[in-house]
């Protein structure tokens, strides 16, 4: 042992004066004019990388470096001067070099220059760089963190990570995150070693298994991060993660997480006094009383209160003066308390947190900046364009006023914008006007201003002035007019005005009634998946005004439009059902089956809003038996909507053939991916053949609305058998199934 000590000490020593070489030499290269040299060397004072933090220093190095056109060490000196790091905060400095570093910092990124693409990916992800509505592109960051994660920046992988666990810019996967949490963890990370525990003990041993945990908890500790700490001390003193209990080694950790400020640490150690246990902490309500008084401090409300609630205790126990009250143990702690207590006091006034360098890290940089500091750092960022002339800025800023209800300043920067010729302005000033945004509806002012975007050829300008029109408020207009602006839009492919239009020529309501060019434009909206038009053709279709009623096509399209949530096409399926039309035929004597459908999807037309269903659902329930209407009730609160409609054509919609994203789809309550998966199960494709399961998958998609598991889940029951037990175990797993929303 005292071998091995001396082998540490040697090589702790050795590896500090490499540093303090590393540290010389870069100084040296930096005070003869190395510009790299002088942002690497700000970048190690800065985050204590090998040499003791000196932000002040940092500051210095980062300037000279900015000053001598270092892109890189623009962006550390413009942070430092947003965040108060090292020099005095002026942010409107800061974001000015920031802005005058984010082309060279961009072009670096696109050379592959890790860190480079990790500082682009921050800028991204914080919205402090320009894009579209001057809000956060996670996509790009996303794609930055990843490339500079394949470049080896361990930092980026851990974002990498946090994107793919909360699912932003990128669909949410907890498995993938962990790849990139284990890649920045084994390289040392702690904070990504850390994620590893809390993924674990949100998600189980599927994502990350409890030894992976353990090991990842510990090694976090071990590097000094407080939290870490925190919960590597109560996993030893619960006995969790496959531990022994030991509440000492628990005590030790935990002390080195309040010693680090942990607020939470500070409040658990009082109670661990403040109770004691028989074997190995024990009870002193002096030492309770210290902490209890550091943590009384914390910023955190809860902390803080639970900490003077039992300061009151022991202070109530101080009071009481008479010995029957307490047995001898507890008249010897509350006698030694009183004695100690000015003393206590004085230890707690010189009480000091001393972070570690892991912990303290956390708190720097972008990185380490409060969601109110981002926030506030991208208002001032977008105040500060606006101000500079920025069209988009300025649009972007008077949306903000708006959203935070102060309607003079938002039209104020959203006229400025307009003037400036920004369509979406122009359009936003338009609704406003009419809609009273600004005070009483302008009807004079907001057609001119969407008469000016329609003409930049803004389809919701378009669609606006027709509604306008037919309400009859369009100045020196008709309400025939509306046919004039609805046809614009409609030429341009958009859905909703093709909609408009097609109802508009069907009904005859403002001109001449023409059935086949009504039918015509809300075909060509049904066909973009626009789930109201879908509801229109199925009207149109069970009325039969040109060839006779076909229900047969009515429910199919009332069922493409109730899967997106279409409430009036939900409601026009639940009538289907109810009447048994169109749909397929059901084999329950009295259609029970089918009523429980209808009941389900008016309930979820109820749900969505739609007026009047009450005497439809009266009927229903007196022919229903309560088990039937709660499955029905229990079907609906498993439905979610499958969004089809996409008119920026980004995504392709169809089957899905990826099994793991499958799986992934299915469990969200996607229908086509319930189906697809169901298929799988049947047919043993790419997973072990399960009847159980297929006939879960094939269940949970009838009731989203895929009519064809219905046949589908008849014919694996008769080509394979299938009995009644395995039948009645599916069916129990579909009434607890919950989609993963």
């Amino acid at each position: 042992m005292y071998i091995f000590r001396i082998f540490f000490f040697l090589c702790f020593f050795c590896s500090l004066i490499r540093s303090e070489d590393k540290l010389r030499e870069l100084q040296k290269k930096a005070d003869n004019g190395d510009v790299q040299a002088a942002y690497d060397l700000a970048e190690a004072l800065y985050w204590a990388d090998g040499v003791e933090r000196d932000l002040g220093q940092a500051a210095d190095y980062a300037h000279v470096g900015a000053l001598k056109g270092n892109p890189l060490a623009k962006y550390r000196y413009a942070v430092m001067q947003l965040l108060g790091h090292g020099v005095n905060q002026d942010v409107k400095a800061g974001l000015k070099l920031l802005a005058e570093a984010v082309p060279a910092v961009e072009k670096l990124a696109e050379g592959d220059n890790p860190d480079a693409l990790f500082k682009m990916g921050k800028l991204y992800h914080m919205g402090l760089v320009k894009t579209p509505g001057f809000n956060p592109d996670n996509e790009k960051a996303n794609a930055n963190f990843r490339e500079a994660s394949a470049l080896g920046n361990v930092q980026a992988a851990y974002w990498a990570g946090e994107l793919s666990r909360k699912g932003i810019g990128a669909p949410q996967d907890s498995l993938k995150a962990s790849v990139f949490y284990k890649t920045a963890a084994d390289e040392g990370f702690a904070l990504a070693a850390f994620t590893l525990w809390i993924v674990h003990a949100v998600e189980g041993q599927k994502t990350v298994s409890q030894e992976d945990a353990l090991r990842y908890l510990k090694q976090a500790a071990e590097s000094g991060l407080k939290e870490a700490q925190r919960e590597f001390g109560k996993a030893l003193g619960e006995g969790k993660l496959g531990l022994e209990i030991d509440g000492k080694e628990a005590l030790r950790w935990i002390r080195r997480a309040a010693a680090q400020g942990d607020a939470s640490s500070q409040h658990l150690i009082g109670e661990m006094y403040f109770f004691g246990s028989e074997s190995e902490i024990k009870k002193d309500l002096a030492e309770a009383y210290f902490w209890f008084s550091i943590a009384v401090r914390s910023n955190n409300k809860k902390i803080r209160g639970a900490a003077k609630n039992r300061l009151d205790q022991l202070q109530e126990l101080i009071g009481k003066r008479q010995k029957q009250f307490f047995s001898e143990e507890e008249w010897k702690q509350v006698n030694s308390l009183k004695a100690k207590q000015l003393d206590l006091l004085k230890r707690v006034n010189e009480y000091k947190v001393e972070e570690t360098t892991v912990s303290a890290n956390n708190s720097l940089g972008l990185e380490g900046a409060s969601t109110s500091i981002q926030l506030s750092l991208r208002l001032d960022n977008l105040i500060m364009t606006a101000e500079s002339g920025d069209r988009e800025a300025m649009y972007s800023l008077g949306d903000f006023y708006l959203s935070q209800k102060e309607p003079k300043k938002g039209e104020t920067w959203l006229l400025k914008s307009a003037q400036k010729g920004f369509v979406s302005a122009m359009e936003a000033l338009g609704d406003q006007y009419i809609r009273g945004g600004f005070g009483e509806p302008d009807f004079e002012k907001g057609s001119k201003w969407l008469k000016k975007s329609a003409a930049e050829g803004s389809t919701p300008a378009m669609i606006a002035l027709g509604r306008v029109a037919l309400a009859g408020r369009l100045p020196k207009g008709k309400a025939a007019d509306a046919v004039k602006w609805f046809m614009q839009a409609a030429d341009k492919g958009d859905a909703e005005a093709q909609t408009l239009l097609g109802e508009l020529l069907y009904t005859g309501d403002v001109v001449k009634q023409d059935l086949k060019g009504g039918l015509k434009w809300i075909q060509k909206a049904a066909d973009q998946n626009y789930s109201p038009a879908q509801g229109g053709l199925a009207i149109i279709n069970m009325e039969g005004k040109l060839n006779g009623p076909n229900y047969k096509e009515a429910a199919k399209w009332a069922r493409l439009g109730a899967m997106q949530g279409d409430a009036r096409s939900q409601r026009l399926l639940g009538f289907f059902y109810t009447e048994g039309k169109g749909i397929l035929q059901s084999k329950l004597p009295k259609r029970i089956d089918h009523m429980r459908h209808a009941y389900r999807w008016l309930t979820l037309a109820q749900r969505a809003g739609l007026k009047g269903l009450e005497s439809e659902m009266n009927f229903l329930q007196k022919r229903l038996d309560p088990s039937d209407i709660k499955r029905a009730i229990a079907e609906a609160d498993q439905f979610v909507p499958n969004d089809r409609y996409n008119p920026d054509k980004k995504v392709v919609v169809g089957q899905v053939n990826d099994l793991e994203l499958t799986v992934k789809e299915a469990n969200k309550g996607k229908a086509q991916a319930q189906i697809d998966l169901a298929r799988r199960f049947a047919l043993g494709d790419g997973v072990e053949p399960d009847l159980i399961k297929a006939y879960v998958w094939y269940t949970l998609a009838l009731n989203q609305g895929k009519e064809e598991a219905l046949l589908e889940r008849s014919k694996m029951i008769k080509d394979h058998g299938m009995g009644i037990d395995e039948i009645i175990d599916a069916k129990k797993q579909v009434r607890v199934f919950k989609p993963k929303r």
